[in-house]
């Protein structure tokens, strides 16, 4: 739904009234009717995931991703600020979404790796100088997209995939600048799959695939083979671990019971739940970086640093700007930044109410995977309904009808009779 219906043909609208014993029916009027094109309300993006690392020169660093509706078209934007200078940039990167654990800290060159889904991509980008790349497509004809990245203990990153037909596998080596597509970790899947969490030592990559069912894929980059673990045990969850001093672990689990197992030398051996060492976490915690997007307090705790970031959502509104504020832990003192030229589009307007008889009041979509509030809209004189490709209801004089059309503009129909049979 990329387009706006290029006329409107309906013949009758039934509203449903809360708590009304039933629905009440109303026919339009025959017409004709005019057309009067209120544009686009609101306009916004999403901001997508709060990450700190620290650099090499020891500055403390918030990486915030932005994007809007039309990712196939427009590359994520990322904010970068140094919490010690205040120091900002705003950066074009590549077209997708930021992988849900897709972007790591590679302390060997000082820079930071993203990948992108839909369409899926690799990105680099230097926090000291500022110079960014795209290192190019995860794959040159398949729609792969960007699940997980993490660092092998050959120095390669290793990149999860997520694709209609099975999980994949990628990886990029920064010391020599080779990309290589590993191909897809079960090659008889043929559904959609997550290549949810991966690892590798010197040889062997290590991949926990998911959903229903979950299992582990081991793959030699070597013989370059791939061998499958555990496909028919019916398993609830898995996890690829790395400790906290090194080694590869992989957890997997049923309703009643988890397994521990090491993984080395390509084989996956059991081992006692006692005998699990400290683990980095892998979602929060995980090759060098700190994600706090559900939970902020983590960076007060890994980095003495609140973030208060109740105005870091640009809109029409606001002038597409956004303020990003943070302060030392234990601190009365806040520091911020005003960061503009963010990119914003139209947004679908997903509820409407009446406000004082006379007011439309509005509420709009946004991604579910920030929790962020987008500003309330409101237009006068009249009000919508429900939600849909078409949203309509009756204007309280009962003069017209309200459209909300995928191109996510607002239109009233106003008809030139009266009123409306009821």
């Amino acid at each position: 739904m990329k387009g706006l219906f290029k006329g409107i043909v309906i013949a009758i609208l039934i509203l449903t009234a809360t708590g009304a014993g039933q629905a009440e029916e109303y026919e339009l009027a025959p017409g004709p009717y005019t057309i009067e094109n209120l544009g686009s309300p609101l306009q916004s993006n999403t901001q997508e995931h709060q990450i700190m690392f620290r650099a090499n020169d020891g500055s403390r660093h918030l990486i915030m991703y932005y994007d809007v509706n039309e990712i196939w078209k427009y590359p994520i934007q990322l904010l970068d600020i140094n919490l010690e200078t205040g120091e900002h940039r705003l950066v074009d990167t590549v077209l997708g979404r930021p992988g849900p654990s897709g972007t790591l800290f590679y302390p060997a060159n000082g820079k930071l790796y993203m990948g992108s889904g839909d369409p899926g991509y690799l990105f680099e980008y230097d926090p000291i100088t500022g110079a960014s790349r795209s290192i190019g497509k995860l794959h040159p004809t398949e729609n792969r997209y960007a699940q997980t990245l993490n660092i092998g203990d050959d120095g390669w990153i290793y990149i999860g995939e997520y694709f209609a037909r099975g999980g994949g596998l990628a990886r990029y080596s920064p010391t020599i600048d080779v990309f290589e597509d590993l191909g897809l970790a079960d090659s008889a899947f043929n559904a959609p799959q997550y290549a949810y969490t991966v690892g590798a030592d010197s040889r062997y990559a290590y991949i926990g695939l998911g959903q229903k069912p979950w299992y582990l894929a081991i793959y030699d980059t070597v013989a370059k083979t791939y061998t499958l673990f555990w496909k028919d045990q019916n398993d609830t969850g898995d996890f690829v671990y790395k400790g906290v001093n090194g080694g590869w672990y992989y957890s997997r689990m049923n309703v009643s019971q988890q397994w521990w197992y090491k993984l080395e030398n390509g084989i996956p051996t059991e081992i006692p739940a006692s005998s699990v060492p400290p683990l980095v976490d892998g979602y929060i915690h995980r090759a060098n970086i700190v994600n706090g997007t559900n939970n902020n307090s983590v960076f007060a705790t890994d980095f003495s640093i609140e973030l208060n970031l109740e105005s870091a959502y640009p809109d029409n509104l606001n002038g597409a700007t956004a303020e990003i504020k943070w302060r030392e832990a234990g601190s009365l003192d806040w520091r911020s930044v005003t960061v503009s030229d963010f990119r914003i589009m139209p947004i679908r307007i997903k509820r409407m109410y009446t406000w004082d008889n006379d007011t439309l009041l509005g509420n709009a979509e946004v991604s579910t995977f920030t929790g962020q509030s987008l500003p309330t809209l409101f237009l006068q004189g009249r009000y919508l309904s429900w939600d849909g490709p078409c949203a309509a209801c009756i204007t309280p004089p009962l003069t017209g009808i309200w459209c909300i059309y995928p191109g996510i503009r607002l239109r009233h129909c106003a008809t030139t009779e009266p009123g409306l049979g009821r």
